[in-house]
């Protein structure tokens, strides 16, 4: 997902007043089952400075490490601000040399981060990097804590409402369908015999290989009888597919 037109206008300034190489938006599930990282807005990173931190770096980052959870009741509080200054002189500073090993090597000589907990156990973080120091100029974060602060809200409300809208557009779709199914004329022919063989199969849990070897038809085949029971039912997957098959009115 990526953020909007307004969020990007956003960073476009505090790159501009900052003055800064790179700044970067992405959210940091702590989920042990997941533990990972999703990048939503970046500007200045190399695409391979971007594989590799969401692959493995990030498990190193002291700016991930220092983040405080939050439950219900603190998830809307203000954004925590650090600046590289403060973490490397940290506790945690031999854990987390693999990462300053490697923004060592890439130049990132100056970074301060905002973090904001929207969920529990879920984050967003802004970024600023620089890679050059320019003499008696530098990124602190007194300088930038507003204007990361002002991208964090900005970026929670942009993603937060990007889901809403789309879990209501996926509702609308749903509720068109049922409504639909009640219609004689619509069950009845909704499907051809084929392709309820199709559904039966996605509806027992196999692949396309194993339905078109059930059915004795190429895998090209019931792709293509896929993509019309789709069109049919205004999704785009077999997880949006069965949501509408399975949901009790259907």
């Amino acid at each position: 997902m990526e953020l909007g037109s307004e969020v990007r206008r956003l960073a476009s300034e505090v790159l501009a007043r900052s003055k800064v190489s790179n700044l970067c938006v992405f959210l940091y599930d702590t989920n042990p089952a997941q533990r990972a990282v999703s990048f939503l807005y970046n500007h200045g990173m190399s695409k391979r400075v971007h594989s590799e931190y969401s692959s493995h770096l990030w498990s190193y980052d002291p700016f991930l490490r220092n983040i405080n959870d939050c439950d219900d009741e603190n998830s809307g509080t203000r954004a925590r601000i650090l600046e590289r200054r403060e973490l490397e002189v940290s506790d945690q500073q031999r854990r987390c040399e693999p990462y300053w090993q490697y923004m060592d090597l890439i130049g990132y000589q100056e970074i301060v981060a905002a973090t904001h907990c929207i969920a529990p156990g879920l984050h967003m973080i802004a970024g600023v990097m620089r890679q050059s120091c320019v003499r008696g100029v530098h990124i602190t974060a007194n300088q930038v804590s507003a204007d990361l602060e002002d991208l964090l809200q900005q970026s929670s409300n942009d993603y937060i409402g990007q889901l809403v809208r789309r879990q209501m557009h996926i509702d609308q779709a749903v509720v068109a369908v049922q409504s639909k199914a009640h219609d004689p004329a619509f069950s009845d022919g909704m499907l051809t015999a084929r392709e309820r063989q199709v559904v039966d199969g996605v509806r027992s849990g196999h692949g396309n290989k194993q339905i078109a070897a059930a059915l004795e038809l190429s895998e090209y085949t019931i792709e293509n009888h896929l993509k019309r029971i789709y069109r049919k039912f205004r999704v785009h997957s077999r997880t949006s597919l069965l949501a509408i098959l399975d949901s009790p009115r259907m």
